[in-house]
């Protein structure tokens, strides 16, 4: 049978003794900092989510939790509504356990992410949002702006009292019509996220119809602790009776589109304007008789985040040889871009296209899209993040790499 385990969390996070009162932007900075290298942490998350607009109102519930630890062990769930999941790994073997469908799939650890489904089954997508919080929380505490400090509190969460430093700002505007106020507590002794509030107000549009939306987002953090001692049966699964092993997940659609993109034949790249840095531009065209290994992104988009420390791994890997490693963000401002690559030490060439030029050339339904292009600037690879398909990418580099360049 299956026990899940009591996690044992040791908080490690030294008791700090503020001399002084931090303005709104040191708390956040502080806050972004921690959250960009908490590469071992255990965290619980409890959301609600109420959206409206005129008679319409929906609300719903979210509780998660993540625990991930060296070497590549991790533990994630996702509980809701409409499903409930646990996706773990022991370093070496990797679940996914849908508890209402009493059944799960098991499959050797590749890579140092988890492999995500890819279809959206009642709310597995929740593993994903689990598995990014540190890095969702990171860019929450970067983006926010027009900082003020409010008075500081002490709120319950959960059973505990703590006392909290309170900072109010807005998110940048997305369009005329977007609003976005956050209010969130600081713990004045660890500087994590207590809680946090976000109030939206945007617009539905139909045609030349926009009706009024609003979103409010309430979200609780109970632990967050960093570099936690957990038992090893955290990251091991045993099966209840009566829960069935199954080959995969993924439902037969999903598996036929995969199987789709796996096996579509080479194709040009698309030869687009894209922005360097430095203001100038530059086509993929450049890159002939060079293979490249290109990942899809954007600072908003989580999944592509959660997916960063493995692309950086991939272009480790590489060193030695000529592949040439780029990154083309989508973001609506280059900076914000360059400004997350720089945070990282993420090194490689980034190309700016705001307007999703590459996307729609090559009809992809989404980011994050890894890509491997040839010597002969024929694409050979184009899948979901460079997590999934692990062993197909890699097979791709390696004769991208080998190849030599096509005379015709």
């Amino acid at each position: 049978m299956m026990v899940v385990p009591a996690i044992v969390v040791c908080a490690s996070l030294p008791a700090q003794q503020t001399a002084f009162s931090p303005t709104a932007e040191e708390l956040l900075q502080q806050a972004a900092t921690m959250y960009a290298h908490a590469d071992n942490f255990h965290t619980e998350m409890s959301k609600e989510q109420t959206d409206s607009a005129p008679r319409w109102r929906n609300w719903r519930k979210l509780d998660m939790s993540v625990i991930r630890s060296s070497p590549n062990r991790f533990r994630i769930e996702s509980h809701a509504g409409t499903g409930s999941w646990i996706q773990m790994s022991d370093g070496k073997t990797e679940w996914t356990y849908w508890i209402d469908g009493a059944r799960y799939e098991e499959h050797p650890l590749i890579g140092a992410i988890p492999h995500f489904l890819h279809a959206v089954m009642a709310d597995d997508q929740y593993l994903r949002e689990a598995w990014s919080i540190a890095t969702n929380l990171e860019q929450l505490a970067r983006t926010t702006i027009n900082l003020e400090r409010f008075p500081d509190e002490t709120i319950t969460v959960g059973t505990q009292r703590i006392p909290c430093f309170v900072v109010h700002g807005q998110m940048k505007k997305r369009n005329d019509e977007f609003t976005s106020d956050r209010t969130l507590w600081i713990d004045k002794r660890t500087h994590v996220f207590r809680k946090i509030i976000e109030r939206n107000k945007n617009s539905l549009i139909n045609g030349d119809v926009h009706s009024p939306f609003n979103q409010e987002i309430i979200r609780l953090f109970p632990v967050f602790d960093l570099n936690p001692v957990s038992p090893d049966a955290a990251f091991s699964f045993v099966p209840l009776n009566g829960v069935k092993k199954v080959n995969t997940l993924e439902p037969e659609w999903a598996r036929h589109a995969t199987a789709a993109i796996q096996s579509s034949p080479p194709h040009r790249a698309p030869d687009i304007d894209l922005i360097a840095e430095d203001g100038s531009r530059h086509k993929l065209s450049e890159y002939l008789g060079k293979p490249v290994l290109i990942d899809m992104w954007a600072t908003w988009c989580a999944p592509c985040l959660s997916a960063m420390p493995d692309f950086s791994r991939l272009a480790a890997k590489y060193k030695a040889t000529d592949l040439i490693v780029l990154s083309i963000d989508e973001d609506l401002r280059q900076s914000a871009a360059i400004e997350y690559l720089h945070s990282h030490n993420f090194l490689w060439t980034n190309l700016h296209d705001q307007k999703r030029t590459m996307q729609i050339a090559l009809a992809a339904q989404g980011i994050p899209m890894t890509l491997v292009m040839d010597r002969n600037g024929q694409i050979i690879f184009q899948n979901i993040s460079a997590g999934d398909n692990y062993e197909t990418l890699i097979a791709a580099l390696d004769r991208a790499i080998s190849l030599t360049t096509s005379t015709h």
